[in-house]
């Protein structure tokens, strides 16, 4: 399997510098909003692309466990550099809509671009396996499987709802602080994220990326899917808003303005 651990890796920069290409003559031809969605189709391409080569390599047992999240930092971590601004996650999206930071209208568009980037790179993975560049690849085309290894939805969703309550929540904290390495830390909390849930569901949290990924699996329905995948990162996002844009920011409010009355000791002196 070494050498289709080197293909795979050879695949992995085809696809980001295939796609940093396409965004360069994005930033050069388009302006706007149209620069923006075409930024977002494309980095979602890439992102879906890359995890689908990852999870090939995962299932195939191509990779060492121990090298494999050492992959997953190194392709996260080149991800987040070159996305240039694009969220390449539903949950952010609707985060942004949530929070007064985006319109209705162009959430939608940006939605739009981020699932049919989805279903482009599954489209895109299965014609490159098509072409067994490797025995790992000969491989790729078998009917795939479910990435939800357990009996219980609840529990599942509530994994990817965790998941997602952890991603939003950097997100949020690293969005407006002064952190040195944000994309560092950021990667380092995917892989950590991906090593204690991966087992479970695939550790997705991403609603674009589980649609590219399982949706057309056998193992569960699409109404299973839709709860794991779709439903339970909303309510981890839900949650992560809810907790750092209203209770904290409530609680802190609360507290200074007790700072600002005397208590009966300081009255009495």
């Amino acid at each position: 399997m070494e050498d289709s651990l080197w293909v795979s890796l050879a695949l992995l920069l085809v696809a980001v510098l295939f796609c940093e290409g396409l965004r360069w003559v994005v930033r050069g031809q388009l302006s706007g909003g149209y620069r923006s969605l075409a930024t977002e189709l494309v980095s979602t391409f890439q992102l879906c692309c890359c995890v689908h080569e990852l999870r090939l390599l995962a299932e195939r047992g191509a990779s060492d466990p121990n090298f494999h999240l050492l992959l997953v930092y190194g392709v996260t971590l080149l991800n987040v550099l070159t996305f240039g601004g694009a969220t390449c996650n539903p949950n952010t999206t609707l985060e942004q809509l949530l929070t007064g930071e985006a319109s209705f209208g162009g959430s939608f568009q940006q939605l739009a671009s981020q699932f049919g980037a989805a279903l482009l790179a599954r489209f895109t993975m299965n014609n490159v396996w098509a072409q067994k560049l490797s025995p790992l690849h000969s491989k790729g085309n078998l009917e795939c499987q479910s990435g939800i290894h357990t009996g219980s939805m609840l529990f599942a969703a509530a994994v990817e709802a965790a998941c997602a309550f952890v991603v939003q929540s950097s997100l949020l904290y690293l969005r407006g602080s002064k952190v040195k390495y944000q994309a560092q830390l950021l990667s380092a909390i995917i892989v950590l994220l991906v090593y204690a849930g991966g087992h479970i569901t695939g550790a997705v949290f991403n609603q674009a990326l589980a649609f590219s990924m399982y949706f057309h699996c056998k193992g569960n329905t699409l109404l299973e899917y839709v709860v794991v995948y779709w439903l339970g990162p909303i309510i981890g996002m839900v949650c992560s808003v809810m907790v750092f844009g209203y209770i904290i920011p409530m609680l802190k409010g609360s507290r200074v303005k007790k700072s600002r009355y005397p208590t009966s000791d300081q009255k009495t002196k």
